[in-house]
């Protein structure tokens, strides 16, 4: 025959060892050679189908597409291997003889795909991927002749777009001025990644009053997340020094109603703070019950380091009552309390 074969360059085409010729799936050399002569592969290791042999010593093959996925960032820009941001995603394919008709891909499957028919019937749509989780993707392609790609190319990755969850507690329910050994727990959380690192910082108990604590926690792909837990350190109310506990007073008489403030070791608190809340009404005193009073500032005693209000009891109203010593603090709405029962008698 004269006709062109259609040779390509001379150069190494793997895994042969030699530079060969190739010849397209159109030369007219495919399927010419003496099959009775012709070697049983080529020179390259390729078999050769019996009776279809072509001439020389490369043997043409229709090759099925070559899928590419490629995922953006290349690599994970959170720790650990864990993305922290969108997943940007993008499939491609070609034929390295011919035309790609058609390529298939799936996110996350129930099961591993075994190969192309198990892939989606759809044009291949993932464009990127921003779920918290652990993904797979896998891909396919065939050609405009049912060359099918096998097997299946697959990416797998990890995403973790969410930070920790903290939930702050203090190891006391009531924290007391100059109180030791109070610590804050971050009780941090995260179901994606899992928790990395977390703690609060040094619980300060110095003074009365609103204060907070730092928590922070961080997990495995680098998220973090901070938190100001707030707590109020409150005075330790000393007493009652008067009234005792579930005395009897008689209607009319005057109830003397007498406590301190300390700390947390029972130490009173000076006389320049104690005369400033009583000035500023931070301490009052009230009652319910067989009788009743509506909140009352107390004065302070230097002299004997005490609160003091006198309450005159009405001529009517017997039975037990409650009565009710508070410290308020400027910022919240928490309050310090010591209550104690009395019986008002005719």
């Amino acid at each position: 025959s004269t006709e062109d074969p259609l040779l390509g360059a001379l150069e190494l085409n793997e895994p042969g060892r030699t530079p060969t010729m190739e010849i397209p799936l159109t030369s007219p050399a495919v399927d010419a050679a003496d099959q009775a002569t012709a070697l049983s592969e080529d020179q390259r290791g390729v078999l050769r189908p019996a009776g279809f042999a072509d001439i020389g010593a490369y043997e043409a093959v229709d090759l099925p597409p070559v899928t590419t996925i490629t995922l953006t960032p290349a690599s994970p820009d959170g720790t650990n291997g864990w993305y922290r941001s969108a997943v940007g995603v993008n499939i491609a394919a070609t034929d390295p003889d011919g035309t790609v008709a058609q390529t298939r891909c799936v996110l996350d499957p129930t099961a591993p795909p075994a190969g192309f028919a198990d892939l989606p019937d759809a044009a291949c749509a993932i464009s990127s991927v921003g779920s918290d989780g652990a993904h797979a993707i896998y891909a396919a392609s065939k050609d405009e002749v049912g060359n099918v790609e096998n097997p299946l190319v697959s990416v797998a990755f990890k995403v973790d777009r969410t930070a920790p969850t903290l939930s702050p507690t203090l190891s006391a329910t009531v924290v007391q001025i100059g109180q030791t050994g109070v610590t804050a727990s971050p009780n941090a959380i995260d179901t994606t990644s899992g928790v990395f690192t977390s703690g609060c910082g040094t619980v300060d108990t110095s003074s009365p009053g609103v204060k907070t604590v730092t928590c922070t926690a961080t997990d495995n792909a680098g998220n973090m997340a901070s938190v100001e837990h707030p707590y109020v350190v409150d005075y330790r109310i000393l007493g009652f020094f008067s009234p005792v506990p579930l005395s009897k007073w008689k209607l009319g008489q005057t109830v003397p109603v007498k406590v301190a403030l300390g700390d947390a070791a029972d130490t009173r608190i000076p006389d320049a703070e104690a005369a400033a809340l009583a000035s500023t009404c931070r301490i009052k005193f009230s009652a319910s019950g067989a009788q009743t009073k509506a909140p009352q500032c107390m004065k302070y005693d230097a002299e004997k380091d005490q609160f003091i209000y006198n309450w005159k009891l009405g001529k009517s109203g017997t039975g037990q009552a409650t009565i009710k010593v508070s410290v308020s603090y400027p910022g919240t709405t928490s309050t310090t309390q010591l209550t104690e029962s009395i019986t008002i008698t005719s």
